[in-house]
């Protein structure tokens, strides 16, 4: 076809081109709509024709031009208002399409494609609250349709309201299968239970953040979440969320293959959350060495990606290789708010000199209380080369009266930037670096850490001495905002078989019970309160014969004093734990026992269980 006058009249050329843009055939569509045009320029239906045929050809302002005259021309038009704001949506201009459609979702309640972008525009305007009422507002209209419950349920999940968000997903994907089972060839209808099924397993998963690990919300959304792998999505981003809950789900194996799947060459691919996932994966796995290999891949594509070297540098720790792990994990002074301004990680990094007399060594605390008691016993040693040491402490206040008896600590410091300026400052968890530290040189003498005598005294006369059972004090939890806390801490229902016994007299280390906990503990075991700061733990753990505790600071704490503590670790433990070891070189007294599985806790148990039965027979 060509642009030569046609001998048909407009209505004729109107309804042709409408046949053949409905078949794909955009050039000849456009062709008479055109032709139409110039046998009647005023002509609406050819105008609205010809910009749908432009946008469809990727000439987006043109069309979106020729639908505002359309409007202009015919305000009540609402199927070219309804064309016109998806061609402001796919232009990111989101007030325009609220302000196309609110308006005909008012006038016209069973316009029923207006509803779904409208609430997208709300979205993204950032009115969750306008965007959740419009979902509703469709589900209303059309409670049996499965899209505008799924829109609804992810909607909701996004904005935090889990409950509600699992209800509808539920019955979104009850819907869409209804749909799928009668239109098996319908790719919409799959497309939009694949959506259901994700958002369903996201949205479980993040109801089981707040539970033990293994209960049955989890256990729906790993089933949900391979549903959904079922249906073989190729799109990167489905396969990434759904390999993301299936590994928040427990489900690693199926996290592993649904991370591997995504093809990182794809557009909408993210090679990084995908690399850095899947070496998470693989991790949890114990599988070490491709751990390590998908941060290489990452590391390939961007070599001063922070989280990435840093992420090396725990796999190498936790495989005992100190040199590269030291020298990587400097890479994580970019990740702490808390330090200094950090130099370059790749720069050479500071190393003790052997003299440092008439020098000022400030020493920077970081991260957690753990990590603050297991290193500081670094600190004698640079006071042993006639350093003066500065501590600051700002975020450890709790910490403040253990760490003032530490020999060679000069002076704490609250505020680092109002203090004279120090020779040296050195965050605390470089020092292993700056000493050049390997098994050999680990400093393991212990204690290095005193408990102050009027801690002690206090304590031993709370304790008394009427009970002659030995004193096992005990942890099972630790504090629940701790990024790992779900996989470190046990369920008190499955450690209270434990406490059952009645040869041993039991006491709680913890500053505070967690909700529950004090009802089902009963009389189990001895709570203390108050306990004001580590120097009141520290006088508690030093009057235990035994100390049971998961991986928190209670545990760093006996290990500092040199009590005997037993550790019970998960399968993928903390790098500082290192691999296969019942032992620990940094703490000679520690008895380490290891999940032989992901969330394993009951071999564990019972291994304690034998183990004081010899302990204490």
């Amino acid at each position: 076809m060509n642009g030569a006058a046609h001998p048909a009249g407009p209505a004729a050329l109107l309804a042709q081109g409408a046949r053949h843009y409905a078949a794909g055939r955009l050039e000849n569509a456009e062709i008479l709509a055109r032709q139409c045009l110039q046998l009647a320029p005023g002509g609406v239906a050819a105008r609205h024709l010809l910009a749908a045929c432009r946008m469809a050809r990727g000439a987006l302002d043109e069309g979106v031009a020729l639908l505002e005259e359309v409007l202009a021309a015919q305000p009540g038009n609402d199927e070219a208002r309804l064309h016109l704001a998806a061609a402001r949506a796919r232009q990111g201009h989101h007030q325009a399409v609220v302000d196309l459609l609110d308006e005909l979702v008012r006038r016209r309640p069973g316009m029923l494609q207006a509803y779904s972008p409208l609430a997208t525009a709300q979205w993204e305007l950032g009115d969750r609250a306008g965007a959740i009422a419009t979902y509703r507002a469709l589900v209303d209209e059309a409670p049996e349709d499965g899209p505008a419950h799924s829109a609804l349920g992810d909607a909701l999940r996004q904005h935090g309201a889990l409950d509600a968000a699992v209800t509808l997903l539920r019955r979104a994907r009850g819907l869409l299968c209804r749909d799928v089972a009668a239109r098996p060839l319908d790719q919409a209808a799959q497309a939009w239970l694949l959506r259901a099924r994700i958002g369903l397993a996201e949205a479980l998963v993040s109801l089981a953040r707040a539970l033990p690990p293994g209960g049955p919300e989890e256990a729906e959304a790993a089933a949900e979440a391979r549903a959904a792998l079922a249906l073989a999505p190729t799109d990167p981003v489905s396969l990434t969320r759904i390999g993301v809950a299936l590994h928040n789900a427990g489900d690693l194996a199926g996290a592993a293959a649904a991370l591997g799947a995504v093809d990182l060459t794809q557009p909408g691919a993210d090679p990084p959350a995908v690399l850095v996932e899947l070496a998470n994966v693989r991790g949890r796995q114990m599988d070490h060495a491709a751990a390590e290999c998908a941060m290489h891949a990452l590391l390939a594509r961007q070599p001063d990606r922070v989280t990435a070297n840093t992420h090396l540098s725990l796999l190498h720790l936790l495989r005992g290789d100190f040199a590269l792990g030291w020298c990587g994990y400097e890479w994580r002074r970019l990740l702490l708010s808390q330090l200094p301004q950090p130099q370059d990680p790749r720069a050479p990094p500071w190393i003790v000199p052997r003299d440092l007399r008439g020098q000022t060594v400030r020493v920077v605390l970081e991260q957690g209380h753990g990590d603050t008691l297991q290193f500081i016993r670094y600190v004698p040693l640079l006071a042993a080369r006639g350093a003066r040491v500065e501590v600051v402490t700002p975020v450890h206040a709790g910490l403040a009266t253990l760490l003032r008896g530490i020999p060679g600590v000069s002076a704490l410091v609250e505020r680092a930037d109002s203090a004279p300026a120090a020779d040296v400052v050195v965050p605390l968890l470089s020092l292993p670096l700056a000493f050049s530290t390997d098994f050999a040189s680990i400093p393991a003498d212990i204690p290095y850490l005193a408990v102050p005598p009027e801690k002690r005294t206090t304590w031993r006369q709370r304790l008394g001495s009427g009970d002659s059972r030995p004193r096992v004090g005990v942890v099972w939890s630790g504090s629940p905002t701790h990024g790992n806390d779900r996989l470190r801490s046990i369920p008190l229902g499955l450690f209270r078989p434990l406490l059952a016994r009645r040869d041993l007299a039991f006491h709680v280390l913890a500053d505070r019970l967690r909700d529950g906990d004090a009802a089902l503990l009963g009389d189990l075991a001895t709570v203390h309160s108050p306990i004001e700061d580590f120097a009141d733990t520290a006088a508690l753990v030093d009057a235990m014969d035994l100390v049971i505790s998961v991986d928190t600071a209670v545990a760093h704490l006996a290990g500092a004093l040199g009590r005997p503590v037993w550790m019970m670790l998960p399968r993928d433990p903390d790098w500082r734990w290192l691999l296969g070891r019942s032992d620990s070189p940094w703490y000679p007294t520690a008895r380490l026992f290891r999940q032989p599985a992901h969330q394993a806790w009951g071999p564990v148990l019972a291994q304690v269980q034998e183990a004081l039965d010899v302990t204490f027979r």
